[in-house]
């Protein structure tokens, strides 16, 4: 309980990564456009095992550790959700389920499913998943080397990937579009810049 009650700056911190997030997967994403070596099946291949390499062991151990707790500790106070921390405000048994892991394992927590158990920081991995697909569709959407084809496809994608996440999730891709315009700053400028663009990221939540 103490752990959680502490941890007052998560939701800036997660900001914070978005705009570092939205730097370096940008500048990845544009290098590879910029150089004609771009590839959708590359991005996404790479993308998915790099979360999901982390994401599957972390929702593993959350339930190992849950299941543990609750055993060991119910009723506690922490897993029922009365123990007045804001980021458990909830009761956490009805999440540990393979309905809600799978939900949680394709990035659906916060649209189809809860978070998975006590790990509601989770939220913020759907909404990385969701921002590395709609990138690469902007980008293309708005380069003149691609096809009318490839870029009308890209636009309807965004399209529906924007109403599916919808506006909670879609404000915050801004955000980690702060990270992306850092690329643009001159270099003798661009640490400075990077500086005042977390802490603008952080004072807009």
């Amino acid at each position: 309980e103490f752990f959680y009650s502490s941890s007052k700056f998560g939701h800036e911190a997660v900001v914070v990564f978005f705009v570092l997030s939205g730097y370096l997967i940008g500048r990845t994403v544009l290098r590879a456009v910029w150089s004609g070596k771009w590839s959708s099946k590359h991005y996404a291949f790479h993308r998915l095992i790099r979360l999901e390499i982390v994401l599957f062991p972390a929702l593993c151990l959350c339930w190992l550790w849950d299941a543990a707790g609750i055993h060991l500790f119910s009723p506690s106070p922490t897993y029922m959700g009365t123990s007045g921390s804001p980021i458990l405000a909830y009761s956490i048994p009805p999440w540990i389920n393979f309905h809600t892991f799978f939900g949680n394992l394709l990035f659906l927590q916060g649209l189809l499913v809860h978070t998975f158990g006590s790990d509601n920081p989770l939220w913020s991995l759907a909404n990385e998943f969701w921002y590395y697909a709609l990138f690469p569709c902007l980008v293309i959407l708005l380069t003149a080397r691609f096809s009318r084809l490839r870029r009308s496809i890209a636009a309807l994608v965004m399209i529906a990937i924007s109403i599916f996440i919808g506006q909670w999730m879609l404000a915050r891709f801004f955000i980690w579009l702060l990270g992306v315009a850092l690329i643009f700053l001159p270099k003798s400028g661009r640490l400075k810049g990077r500086y005042h663009s977390l802490f603008l990221a952080t004072a807009l939540v």
